[in-house]
């Protein structure tokens, strides 16, 4: 998993953003994937393998996606933490 080191707010706000943005293309991904599937059902009664394993994938990332704003969220809130705890005792 990443180190986040967030130095301020702002930081982790743009980390965020960035990270909205990459989950979006792994939603639209899924999305898509799922439609294909369901399209090529429609007309020939099965799907090709290819695209289960897509599909998969995909969902694997966005789990995975999912579990790093878990972990960026307490990095932050740790920090956040400590920061105020250091100039609390200063």
């Amino acid at each position: 998993m990443d180190n986040f080191t967030f130095t301020n707010r702002e930081t982790y706000l743009i980390w965020k953003k960035s990270w909205k943005h990459d989950y979006k293309v792994i939603s639209e991904l899924i999305r898509n994937t799922r439609n294909e599937i369901k399209n090529q059902l429609r007309v020939t009664s099965y799907a090709d393998i290819l695209k289960y394993r897509k599909l998969s994938t995909y969902k694997r990332d966005a789990n995975v996606a999912l579990l790093t704003l878990k972990l960026a969220k307490q990095a932050a809130q740790q920090q956040y933490t400590r920061i105020k705890a250091e100039a609390i005792a200063c």
